[in-house]
């Protein structure tokens, strides 16, 4: 490299340490070609200092703004709760960063159309992590549906049970919402976003084409803790082409 590429991270949860993680074992492999870790920011003190000191970060803040802003900064990648990908993702890509974020994209629909028309206006790199595209079994896979060799797609199957509550446990109450942000309607859109967006991304790559509508429901089946996104969801997604592709996904297996 001409340049060695520095990288800022939004968020020190577990995800941030699996994106650190995977770099720094990346580094080991192929040397100073891969880009190193520099400033990582997150809402805790005590947590970023520690992940900060166990990860080899450089630098560390409170404020991810910083991040954005900093001048050495090339990449920003952000490892943060779903809801905070838009405003996050957007400052970083209009401050001249590239930027990789975690699925989902963004919060809304909506959301999703402004961060591409910013990425389309800045001519910065934006990457939206999808874990099935970097697993091999699932490239081999697809790699077989597309070259016809198991024949035609009529149909398309998917799930993803477990048996947990979701839940995390919190310092104190005033805590509950932002640790365990996927509970709430306000924070999270729940299955269908953490789960059933790495399916509806296998139709979509398999087909190579969109769904044009989709049926479905969802409730809470075993989990009435207070929480309010449905444990249980089944939904039919249906293609142009007549195939039909179901996702089911209950957390209480």
């Amino acid at each position: 490299m001409s340049k060695e590429i520095k990288i800022g991270l939004i968020g020190a949860g577990w995800m941030g340490k699996a994106h650190t993680t995977a770099f720094h074992n990346a580094r080991m492999i192929f040397g100073d070609d891969m880009p190193v870790f520099e400033l990582v920011s997150d809402v805790s003190e005590d947590a970023v200092a520690k992940f900060a000191k166990n990860m080899g970060y450089n630098r560390y803040t409170t404020n991810w703004m910083d991040v954005v802003t900093d001048p050495e900064i090339d990449l920003v990648d952000v490892a943060t709760p779903n809801c905070m990908h838009y405003e996050m993702a957007k400052a970083a890509l209009e401050h001249g960063k590239h930027v990789f974020c975690e699925k989902a994209m963004a919060y809304t629909v909506d959301e999703c159309k402004q961060m591409y028309d910013v990425w389309k206006e800045t001519g910065k790199v934006l990457y939206i992590g999808q874990q099935r595209l970097f697993d091999k079994k699932y490239i081999r896979a697809v790699e077989l549906i597309n070259s016809g060799e198991i024949g035609q797609i009529v149909a398309l199957r998917n799930f993803w049970f477990r048996n947990n509550d979701w839940r995390r446990p919190v310092p104190s109450p005033e805590f509950e919402r932002l640790i365990n942000w996927r509970l709430y309607r306000d924070t999270s859109c729940g299955l269908m976003t953490e789960l059933g967006c790495h399916h509806l991304q296998n139709g979509t790559w398999i087909l190579r084409s969109l769904p044009d509508y989709i049926t479905g429901s969802g409730d809470i089946v075993y989990w009435k803790d207070g929480r309010d996104v449905y444990d249980s969801v089944s939904t039919i997604y249906h293609y142009p082409n007549g195939v039909k592709m179901s996702f089911d996904s209950v957390i209480a297996n």
